[in-house]
């Protein structure tokens, strides 16, 4: 596999990710705090996350790599950053809280893959000549 085929595959990887959670949020947002916090929510808080599932849901869709087009380093730097943003409050809750459910570590192990390869995928990108 060449390294433009590599990134591709890796951004598609974290940004189908991304578009899983989205749409779990969208559909059933209690039940994912639930697992991650062992609380439910309000109902103004299951709104609020609907509403967090579809931008996250957009926000995905949109990083998706589309046969043809090149990835933009925007795009990896943008899913590299939510995933060491997520990576970094994810692990905050499960230090800091008393009450977090059967997810906060699998999905901060999931993430750190995720940043790690998206690194490997920043880090390596063609550079403009000089």
């Amino acid at each position: 596999m060449s390294p433009r085929d590599s990134k591709k595959v890796w951004v598609a990887v974290a940004a189908g990710f991304e578009v899983l959670v989205g749409i779990a949020l969208f559909a059933n947002p209690s039940l994912l705090t639930r697992l991650l916090l062992a609380s439910d929510l309000t109902q103004p808080g299951q709104e609020t996350g609907r509403v967090a599932g579809l931008a996250l849901l957009g926000l995905a869709l949109a990083c998706l790599p589309r046969p043809g087009d090149e990835t933009s380093t925007a795009t990896i730097e943008g899913l590299l950053l939510l995933s060491v943003l997520v990576t970094a409050y994810l692990v905050y809750l499960g230090l800091s809280t008393a009450s977090v459910g059967v997810l906060p570590w699998p999905a901060a192990a999931t993430h750190v893959a995720l940043a790690v390869l998206l690194a490997r995928v920043w880090i390596n990108k063609p550079r403009a000549a000089q």
